[in-house]
């Protein structure tokens, strides 16, 4: 029991160092780093666990009792290892919010300032492959989104701007064969979706991609 809550304590300090520092390592050993762009702004090292009950959200907000919270929440599985930790400003996320499976691996990496999603998010899989791999600025999905299957293989690769569709989408069933492939060019979508023809109202053939 002792092993098990100096282990979460450390961990614990190092997701808040990792927070200031805007760099945190991956199980396996790859460095992910945010957009400097998005300057994160410090976290008290105030740590709560999620079943307190004192916290308690209004809307998306997260207050401890009557005042707007600061600091960090975290959650634990049975076995005392830590399951979550994320940190929050003023009642909204902020910074670093990091997700592990039962087996110590981690499930996801999410940033946030003021509340809304930035940087890029990444999701694993229980084998430590990936998952999914998301763009957001200002709250908005924003360049290239990816997702994969349990087994490896790409399942989706979709373009964003501005949280819109934008440019080529493509998704693929698990065998690899193709499932959809359309491009989207000032809001309408030309080409195939889940292997059917697909047109906006008012559009030619000539307009459809093959």
């Amino acid at each position: 029991m002792k092993f098990r809550f100096y282990y979460n304590l450390i961990f614990l300090i190092f997701l808040s160092i990792a927070c200031e520092n805007n760099v945190v390592k991956t199980q396996d050993q790859r460095v992910l780093t945010t957009n400097n762009s998005a300057t994160i702004d410090k976290v008290p090292s105030i740590y709560c666990n999620i079943n307190d009950s004192a916290l308690h959200f209004q809307q998306d907000t997260l207050y401890y009792n009557n005042l707007l919270y600061s600091g960090f929440v975290f959650s634990v599985y049975h076995s005392k290892d830590t399951a979550f930790v994320g940190s929050y400003l003023n009642g909204l996320e902020e910074g670093l919010h990091q997700k592990k499976y039962p087996n110590h691996k981690i499930a996801e990496i999410r940033y946030y300032k003021k509340g809304k999603k930035i940087n890029t998010h990444f999701g694993f899989w229980e084998n430590g492959k990936p998952k999914f791999s998301y763009h957001f600025m200002d709250g908005e999905l924003e360049d290239t989104l990816k997702e994969w299957y349990k087994n490896g293989k790409l399942y989706k690769l979709f373009h964003y701007k501005n949280g819109y569709e934008d440019g080529s989408q493509k998704m693929w069933w698990e065998n690899g064969v193709i499932r959809a492939n359309y491009v989207v060019k000032n809001g309408r979508r030309y080409g195939l979706i889940g292997l059917k023809l697909c047109m906006n109202p008012g559009d030619s053939l000539k307009k459809t991609l093959p």
